[in-house]
């Protein structure tokens, strides 16, 4: 079974024309599934925790994240993301539903977000690494790590 679980519409829409060209480039990939997991700055849920943890100051780095902060951000809500992911699956789409966290300091805030929707997996950013949880017996496990552009496999028990 060949996947990709690392994908995101965030340049897009949620519009069943813009994403058909997800589904028809995996179908040419040979892809039997594929997952979307959008970024947590698309979801105005997050948008506190960003803001909370960006440099935002007049330094260089500041000013480049306060720009970084107004393109393209916090556009969709997690339930109008949930609500697109079950019209794709009713119209046939083979799709997991995912999202990609960046590694916040208030971790309970993060839980507290993420804990009222049934993701199919997480994705969690934590400095150089990117680790991927499946949902399992309701619970999430991490199943690989992603360090320097390399997949480090572990077994689900």
């Amino acid at each position: 079974m060949k996947l990709d679980y690392h994908m995101h519409f965030e340049y897009g829409s949620y519009d069943e024309n813009w994403v058909k060209g997800f589904f028809d480039s995996a179908k040419n990939h040979g892809l039997t599934e594929i997952g979307i997991s959008e970024h947590s700055h698309t979801f105005p849920e997050f948008k506190d925790l960003y803001y909370q943890d960006l440099i935002l100051d007049d330094s260089f780095v500041g000013k480049f994240q306060q720009q970084w902060l107004k393109k393209n951000k916090f556009k969709y809500t997690l339930d109008d993301y949930f609500n697109f992911m079950a019209k794709l699956r009713k119209l046939g789409y083979k799709v997991k539903t995912g999202i990609e966290v960046c590694n916040f300091q208030d971790q309970e805030k993060v839980k507290s977000i993420l804990a009222p929707y049934d993701f199919d997996y997480i994705i969690v950013e934590d400095d150089d690494s990117l680790y991927y949880y499946l949902k399992k017996d309701e619970s999430y496990q991490v199943v690989l790590k992603e360090k320097n552009k390399k997949l480090y496999k572990k077994e689900v028990k």
